[in-house]
Formats: C-alpha cells, sequence, structure tokens
C-alpha cells in the first residue's frame, strides 16, 4: 500500500470497522484518506456502464428525481457560489466540464455568457438525455477516452476528482488541456465537514476512493504542479488553481492529527437527532423538487398550446 501523495508505505490507520464500513486508510504523514487499490470495489466501467445512474446510493441523478428547472436554479446557484470565492469574468469563456452529468452549469454559461461548452459524461443514460434537456454538447466518454480539445480558459471538475483511481495522471490531463492563463475549478466532498450531515459510515462510501481535507487536497494540486488561486472550505472544498510550474508553499504538517481528532470527535457526538436533521433534510428537498416538477410540468403545457 502507498500513499499517492506524500508516497508513505506505512504505519497506516484503518478506518473499518470503527468509523467506515470499507477499508478506508488515513495517511499517517500527510493525512488523506483513501481506499487502497486492491479494495476497490468500483473501476472505470463501473461509471461507463451507469453504475453511477442506475446502481449509486447517492439518488441525486435518478430520472424520478431531475427536473428540469431546479438544476438550472442550481446551476445558477453553483455559479453565484463560484463568483463569491473568486470574481471570475466568465463572459465567452471556452469551458470544459468534466463528469458534467446532465450539462447544467454548461447550459447557464452558454446561456447567459456566451460561453462556448463543452462537456464530458461517463454515463450514456444521463449524456443523452442532458443533450435532449439542454441542447448542448455532452460527450459520453472518460477524460482519457475523450476528443475534447486543448486551450480551455476554464475546466470544472465538480465532484469527480474523488471517484478517481489515479488523481494524478487525472490532474496531469486536465493540466494538459488549459490555455496558458486557464482556471481549474474543483470541487469535492470535505472530510471534516461529512456532506448532509451524514454518519461516517455512510460518509465514507465504496465510490468515494479519496476524501480530502482542504490540507490534503492543496498537498495534491501542488504535487501536480498547480498553484492555488483561492480556496474555500465552509462546506464542501472548493479551490480555483493555475497551471504556472511548481509552485513553493508551506505546507502543513498536521492534517493526520486533525482528522483523526475530527472523526473520532465527530463519531463520538453523532447522535439520533443527527440521523434525523439528515432525513429532515431529505425531506426538504422533495419538496423543493416538487415544486419544480410541476413548474417543469407548467412549462410544458406552455410549449404544447
Amino acid at each position: 500500500m502507498r500513499c499517492i501523495i506524500c508516497n508513505n508505505t506505512k504505519d497506516f490507520f484503518n478506518l473499518y470497522p470503527e468509523y467506515s464500513n470499507i477499508n478506508n486508510f488515513l495517511c499517517p504523514r500527510c493525512g488523506l484518506v483513501f481506499i487502497p487499490k486492491e479494495k476497490i470495489e468500483t473501476d472505470q466501467s463501473y461509471y461507463e456502464k451507469d453504475g453511477y445512474f442506475k446502481k449509486s446510493p447517492n439518488l441525486s441523478l435518478r430520472k424520478w428525481l431531475v427536473s428540469r428547472s431546479l438544476l438550472i436554479a442550481q446551476a445558477k446557484e453553483r455559479i453565484a457560489t463560484m463568483q463569491s470565492i473568486h470574481k471570475i469574468n466568465f463572459n465567452n469563456l471556452r469551458v470544459l466540464d468534466d463528469g458534467c452529468g446532465y450539462g447544467e452549469i454548461l447550459f447557464y454559461l452558454k446561456k447567459k455568457y456566451g460561453c462556448l461548452v463543452h462537456g464530458i459524461e461517463a454515463s450514456q443514460e444521463i449524456a443523452i438525455r442532458g443533450q435532449e434537456m439542454f441542447n448542448i454538447n455532452i460527450e459520453q466518454a472518460t477524460l482519457e477516452k475523450s476528443s475534447s480539445m486543448n486551450n480551455y480558459d476554464l475546466i470544472l471538475c465538480n465532484h469527480t476528482l474523488e471517484h478517481i483511481e489515479n488523481p494524478i495522471l487525472f490532474l496531469d490531463m486536465l493540466k494538459s488541456r488549459l490555455s496558458k492563463n486557464g482556471i481549474l475549478y474543483i470541487e469535492v466532498p470535505n472530510i471534516l465537514k461529512p456532506t448532509g450531515g451524514y454518519s461516517l459510515k455512510k460518509f465514507l462510501y465504496y465510490e468515494h476512493l479519496y476524501n480530502f481535507s482542504k490540507d490534503v487536497l492543496t498537498r495534491l494540486l501542488v504535487k501536480c504542479g498547480f498553484s492555488i488561486i483561492t480556496s474555500n472550505d465552509r462546506d464542501f472544498l472548493r479551490f480555483f488553481c493555475k497551471n504556472d510550474g511548481y509552485p513553493k508553499y508551506t505546507l502543513p504538517t498536521n492534517a493526520y492529527r486533525e482528522i483523526k481528532s475530527f472523526l473520532n470527535l465527530y463519531s463520538k457526538n453523532y447522535s439520533l437527532f443527527s440521523y434525523f436533521k439528515v432525513y429532515f433534510f431529505k425531506f426538504q428537498y422533495l419538496l423543493k423538487l416538487c415544486k419544480y416538477k410541476l413548474k417543469d410540468f407548467f412549462n410544458f403545457l406552455v410549449k404544447s398550446c
């Protein structure tokens, strides 16, 4: 077993079974949490054969849980969040979105800012439906098989990096597609703020091969030759990066202790009330989805008349 960030091969802390239902390991040198290659339950074909669309415990991409108008509203919110972190001028940018899902972010950038957009999505069903919903170019492929051009001004990588078996090779491929002054935007879950308030055994699941804190993701990006323009760890980890050589950073050394301490405290304090809050938020989301589904139906009736 070897850590991809610091190349450590010794004294990994196994999070199973106390914190995780699968063999996640915590690197004692850099703090990376990962599933070793020999323990990985998914591979590239899982996503190419619509595994994430049909089998994932994350139900958000299921057909019956998708609303066009809700997707557009979420895209608008995500772009606003990005701009609150880094004042980027989106006008007429060449944009690549790897793991674009239905392509709602690309649709919004094209419609509002006149961007030239290209999406890459491994799932055939999602790619086809996304093209039908938003009339944008979504290539059904993985990044290494993609015919996408080089010289993008902005590359988006939303909740994709944590699923990739070889993040260093993946980041190198993204870097090769950036223009000289291009920007890479990465968004991933934050191990110090479990998504949705889930218990650790729900949060640390088999599709997420890597789990990062802000310090750990910084280490990975620097290792791959990126400089960090700005970052935010308010909930998810959100990073804006540039490809400009191998910058010098004074990297933190206490990520392992911070993460191990957090996991212990979070697990100890997780209660029935914490569990209730998760499903209360799910219920709120369901109400929101119903509202937007009605909006979709109304829009359909208007267009049909």
